[in-house]
């Protein structure tokens, strides 16, 4: 039966080391023993990255010299989501 450690990272990928007794030795004949502590991948799940995006930059001027117009901005995504993270927004808008 096998004893483990802890996982060395929560996300990503990391490694967790685990370890074996041997509860009876192989006699003359017998077969010799398999191997007792071994490193093995665990939470080799991405690890949650929110988007990033950049300000609103306006793309065109105001469609009115006066009273209520309305101007086109935009925005770029600086670094995606990743795992759970929170998903990107709009790119575009009227405001």
């Amino acid at each position: 039966e096998w004893t483990t450690g802890q996982c060395s990272q929560s996300c990503g990928g990391g490694r967790i080391w685990r370890f074996r007794k041997v509860v009876q030795l192989s006699g003359e004949q017998g077969k010799p023993c398999p191997v007792l502590q071994e490193f093995v991948p665990c939470n080799t799940q991405p690890c949650a990255v929110d988007c990033k995006m950049s300000e609103w930059i306006s793309s065109t001027g105001c469609s009115a010299s006066c009273g209520q117009g309305t101007r086109h901005e935009v925005r770029q995504v600086i670094e995606p989501a990743r795992g759970t993270g929170k998903a990107c927004g709009e790119l575009e808008r009227d405001v």
